[in-house]
This record gives structure tokens, C-alpha cells and sequence, in this order.
């Protein structure tokens, strides 16, 4: 499981740009959770998504997707699964 807290996007082409960024489920490849859609950015500006936390499970993706060249820094953490275990009955 991972635990996104912060998104920070800078376009650093030489013009105007714009981005997507979606969440996709490992369950449903067709579930798509978008929290940018396309986002324009001037030259050198940057875009930051920090006001909540993104818990994403083993199989779930990030993507961005951009029309220039762009820069993503991304900030998480990795937390070990705990084994499930299955007791007689239940």
C-alpha cells in the first residue's frame, strides 16, 4: 500500500502546457479517479496537490500524462501489507 501525500508538477518547456493526472483501481483498469484534467501551465509555473492523502493499493497506478516537457515529484509512503489470516469458520 502506498500513501501519496504530495503531487508537485513544474512545466519546465519553453511554452504553455497542459497535464492530466488520474488515479486507476488494480480491481477495474477502467475505474479512473481524476483529480487534473487537462491543467494548463505557463512556462516555469508549477501546480502542487497537497490537501488530502491518496491511499492507493498493491496494483493501483498514478498517472500523468503531459503535452511538454514537464517535471512530477511525488512524496509517499510504502506500508507493508499485514498478512491476512483465515481462521476455521470464518
Amino acid at each position: 500500500m502506498a500513501i501519496v501525500y504530495t503531487v508537485f508538477v513544474t512545466n519546465t518547456s519553453g511554452s504553455t502546457a497542459s497535464y492530466d493526472m488520474s488515479w486507476r483501481h488494480a480491481h477495474d483498469a477502467s475505474h479512473v479517479i481524476r483529480f487534473a484534467y487537462g491543467k494548463s501551465l505557463g512556462s516555469g509555473t508549477s501546480d502542487q496537490f497537497a490537501n488530502g492523502e491518496l491511499v492507493m493499493k498493491s496494483g493501483d497506478r498514478l498517472t500523468i500524462t503531459n503535452s511538454g516537457a514537464m517535471d512530477v515529484i511525488v512524496t509517499f509512503d510504502l506500508i507493508k501489507a499485514l498478512p491476512v489470516y483465515a481462521f476455521e469458520n470464518e
